[in-house]
């Protein structure tokens, strides 16, 4: 594989998430060109995985974020050339069981109603650290979010990634240096999936989020951007030293 030296960053966000979710963590990268990726007008997978494909030039790391991790990993299966190296934050790469399937249908027949009044503080605690549930900043982001973004949009992204693959066994022969970053706390993304991929495979790393002045759940850029950003920035000088 041709070596690169990377210096170009692209971000991709996950379900019903914006730039606003890359803020903090793009202020501790300015040592790097970020650039960020926006996928919500895409109407089904295959016109996501396009767009990041669209939006990446040869060389380059991409940086996803749960649904946008899981969009970068299955770009590099069929394009490994495209890339430099990727990284993927909070990203769960198997397929969705039967029962994730179900409750995100019914997810959706809620979402239709017109009683639907947008993410409850409730919900939001599933994503974040417990101690996380009353930061008005953190909590204020990932509902804004999601009311700006629309329900419209939020219904398109679940059914549009209802079917998917289990990417494990492509990925852990895909030869293409990858950086996996996850939480202990994480309720989304289990970390036992991505620590067995990172035993697997020598091309794989995995990074864990342990910072007791940032604790995180699933949405680590906003919950640990610091920690996240040294973590990025450690992998890719060291990544970058190797190929000169």
């Amino acid at each position: 594989m041709e070596e690169y030296l990377t210096n170009s960053l692209y971000l991709i966000p996950g379900t019903m998430c914006d730039h606003r979710l890359w803020e903090p963590l793009s202020l501790l990268l300015k040592e790097y060109s970020v650039s960020q990726v926006d996928y919500r007008d895409c109407s089904n997978l295959k016109s996501m995985i396009d767009r990041v494909a669209a939006s990446i030039p040869v060389g380059a790391c991409a940086v996803g974020f749960s649904l946008g991790g899981y969009l970068v990993a299955e770009l590099a299966i069929r394009r490994p050339d495209l890339f430099d190296s990727i990284i993927l934050i909070a990203t769960s790469l198997t397929g969705l069981s039967s029962e994730e399937k179900k409750l995100r249908s019914d997810n959706v027949e809620l979402l239709r109603s017109p009683l639907w009044k947008g993410m409850s503080k409730q919900r939001v605690a599933q994503f974040v650290h417990e101690k996380n549930i009353a930061n008005p900043k953190i909590v204020k982001t990932i509902i804004t979010m999601e009311k700006d973004l629309d329900q419209r949009t939020l219904i398109n992204q679940l059914l549009a990634t209802l079917e998917r693959r289990n990417l494990h066994e492509h990925i852990e022969k895909l030869g293409l240096r990858t950086l996996l970053i996850g939480s202990e706390h994480d309720k989304i993304a289990s970390l036992n999936n991505m620590k067995k991929l990172a035993n697997i495979s020598e091309f794989i790393d995995l990074k864990i989020t342990r910072s007791l002045h940032e604790p995180s759940g699933h949405m680590i850029p906003l919950e640990a951007p610091v920690e996240l950003a040294s973590m990025i920035k450690d992998w890719l000088k060291k990544h970058n030293k190797k190929a000169r």
